[in-house]
């Protein structure tokens, strides 16, 4: 029965019909919906060793300080200077020549490092030293991390480091081996199988 401002009556079996006549989702109609369940997924993970996050740390950042030294040592040649440099006249220049040569050469090499962080994560979820022992970097999920988590977790690697090593040195102390970084950036190192 219709009446004025009165819904349709309906026998209570009844789904209420599309708008557009039955039709659904691209020509699918109602009752072909299909319903999918997924059940949650247990992942396994062993945590990674302290001293192999500490050596893979060490492997990735020697060719970063290699070419930190290489390039001050470069500039500071250039510069004007009486005699040959020693180790101790080296010290000294760039002592001297600290916010207008260094800093720029620092923040330069310091940006190349979080990139290949980034890059190597986001790739392949390890980087060159986490891969020689046998480590990688996942998410919730156990997989790798995306581009986005792997350059916050560079991001706040960095802020780690500058919180004079405690946010690095935290990974000691968690009982699931995360750093700063890991816990912010919601990612874990764990053993590579």
């Amino acid at each position: 029965m219709k009446g004025k401002g009165r819904p349709e009556e309906r026998a209570p079996s009844q789904p209420p019909a599309p708008p557009d006549g039955g039709i659904e989702h691209g020509g699918a109609s109602a009752e072909a919906a299909l319903e999918v369940t997924v059940a949650p997924v247990e992942i396994h993970l062993r945590r990674a060793s302290d001293w192999r996050r500490a050596a893979s740390w060490a492997i990735d950042a020697l060719p970063f300080v290699a070419l930190l030294a290489l390039s001050v040592k470069a500039v500071l040649d250039a510069l004007p200077h009486a005699g040959a440099l020693d180790l101790a006249g080296y010290a000294d220049l760039a002592g001297t020549e600290l916010t207008g040569v260094i800093a720029p050469i620092l923040a330069a090499v310091s940006i190349l490092f979080l990139v290949y962080q980034t890059l190597a994560h986001a790739l392949s979820g390890a980087t060159l030293g986490k891969k020689i022992l046998g480590l990688r970097v996942v998410g919730s999920d156990g997989r790798r991390p995306g581009l986005g988590r792997s350059g916050a977790r560079a991001l706040l690697a960095a802020v780690s480091v500058l919180l004079l090593g405690l946010g690095v040195l935290l990974a000691l102390f968690t009982r699931s081996g995360r750093a700063l970084h890991d816990l912010a950036a919601r990612t874990w190192v764990v053993e590579a199988s």
